[in-house]
């Protein structure tokens, strides 16, 4: 029963991690990477900035992240 709670566990953060993602990405493209900041991201994303900060060390991680997904799909 433990290890169930664990996957269980895992996957929420999965879960939270991609809301996070996508929210940040969104945004960065509606309002530009200066102009957004965490308070927005978090709101929006509906997780508080300590669930940011579990996933992402800062705003600039986010966005590396989103470079590097893109260049694996590039080549």
């Amino acid at each position: 029963m433990r290890k169930l709670k664990k996957v269980i566990r895992g996957e929420v953060m999965n879960k939270t991690k991609r809301r996070i993602f996508n929210t940040a990405i969104k945004l960065f493209s509606e309002k530009g990477y200066d102009n957004t900041n965490i308070e927005e991201i978090t709101a929006i994303a509906g997780v508080a900035k300590g669930s940011l900060y579990y996933h992402f060390a800062k705003k600039e991680a986010i966005r590396r992240r989103r470079k590097a997904i893109t260049e694996q799909y590039r080549n």
